[in-house]
C-alpha cells in the first residue's frame, strides 16, 4: 500500500506548510520533536483509475502504512519556535494551509481558506479603545 499511497501527512502536505514556513519565518534549522500518527489503520484498496478519480473497493481493505496525522516543533535560523501540524483526515476541514505568526509587535494570520485576506495585529498602532487586530482584504 505503501508504494500507491505515498508518504504520507508529512511528506504530502507538509513540503507545502514548510516552505511557507521558509519564506514567510525563515530557513529551518532544526526539528526538536516529531511525532507521526496512523489514525486510520486500514483502508478500502484501489480498484482502479488514477489520481482524483481513482476508484475504491466495496470488499478489499489493506494495512496504511503511513502517518494520517504529523505534528513537527522548529526552529528558525531566526530564532523563531513554532509547530506545524499537519492531517489528511480533518473532518469538516477543506484543503487548507495557513500559517499564524506571533512576534514582539504583533502578529499575523492567513489562512488559504480565506485567500484574499489577511489578520493583521500591531501592537500600539491603533487610538485607545480601537486596538485589535483588523483584517485586510486584497484587491
Amino acid at each position: 500500500m505503501q508504494e500507491q499511497s505515498g508518504g504520507g501527512a508529512l511528506a504530502d502536505i507538509g513540503a507545502h506548510a514548510l516552505d511557507t514556513v521558509r519564506h514567510v519565518v525563515g530557513e529551518i534549522t532544526e526539528v526538536t520533536s516529531a511525532q507521526l500518527e496512523t489514525v486510520i489503520k486500514d483502508r478500502p484498496l484501489p480498484a482502479g483509475g488514477i489520481g482524483h478519480s481513482q476508484k475504491a473497493s466495496a470488499t478489499e481493505r489493506g494495512e496504511v502504512t503511513n502517518d494520517d496525522i504529523a505534528n513537527l516543533s522548529v526552529r528558525t535560523a531566526t530564532g523563531a519556535i513554532g509547530s506545524i501540524t499537519l492531517s489528511r483526515i480533518a473532518l469538516g476541514t477543506p484543503n487548507d494551509l495557513g500559517i499564524e505568526v506571533y512576534g514582539t509587535r504583533g502578529h499575523a494570520r492567513f489562512s488559504s481558506a480565506s485567500m484574499d485576506a489577511l489578520t493583521v495585529y500591531q501592537a500600539g498602532s491603533e487610538e485607545p479603545g480601537m486596538d485589535g487586530p483588523r483584517t485586510v482584504a486584497a484587491g
